[in-house]
């Protein structure tokens, strides 16, 4: 695939994390009354191939994530120091994937500022960024420059080769993912800060 045409997947796939819902799967989705809302505007420019594909890869990652144990994740923070998602448990985990060079993720990542400054008395709900940068460098400079004091996960590298990606199957950003209290994926791809804030208030009232 030429990088034009990956370039319009990710942002297929970024688009239809937003308008599919969390709770699809790949057997309820009903992808042909999903396509015609991109069809005005994007028709001419990707096939609808390219939709259907995408909306199946979407249902059925949410198929293959929601409600199974977290995959184990054994990374760094960007300080270098050891973190594991095992050790998470007993607290809600919000993870928002995201890199210095994603324009796209921008909103996400001031959603999640937003939302971990109503949930900062909350010791049981955890905000954890995974910069998906190449180096280090961009990702301190950029989280001290945007005041980005939560956690954040890093590994060297392109973005196929982070472990925490590629456990959730994660290849195109903005994405957020949740784990509940117990170690279960409460919900994956793309979420609005309302979905988020949704998610969270459901789980802490188990």
């Amino acid at each position: 695939m030429s990088k034009h045409k990956m370039k319009i997947a990710a942002v297929v796939f970024i688009l239809l994390a937003f308008w599919i819902p969390p709770a699809a799967s790949a057997q309820s989705l009903d992808t042909d009354s999903l396509l015609p809302r991109f069809q005005p505007t994007s028709k001419s420019i990707v096939p609808d191939s390219l939709f259907l594909k995408a909306q199946r890869y979407i249902a059925s990652r949410r198929a293959k994530f929601i409600g199974k144990p977290a995959p184990i994740v054994v990374t760094t923070t960007i300080a270098g120091d050891p973190w594991r998602l095992t050790d998470q448990k007993g607290k809600i985990v919000v993870v928002d994937f995201w890199a210095t060079w994603c324009i796209g993720c921008r909103p996400t990542t001031e959603a999640i500022e937003q939302l971990r400054e109503k949930y900062k008395d909350y010791k049981d709900v955890l905000f954890v960024g995974v910069a998906l940068d190449e180096k280090a460098e961009p990702v301190i400079n950029f989280c001290r420059t945007n005041n980005m004091a939560w956690i954040q996960l890093f590994e060297p590298g392109k973005m196929t080769r982070n472990g925490f990606a590629k456990a959730f199957d994660v290849w195109t950003i903005p994405e957020v993912c949740i784990i509940d209290k117990n170690g279960i994926v409460a919900s994956v791809f793309g979420m609005s800060k309302e979905e988020i804030d949704r998610t969270i208030i459901e789980l802490l009232g188990r």
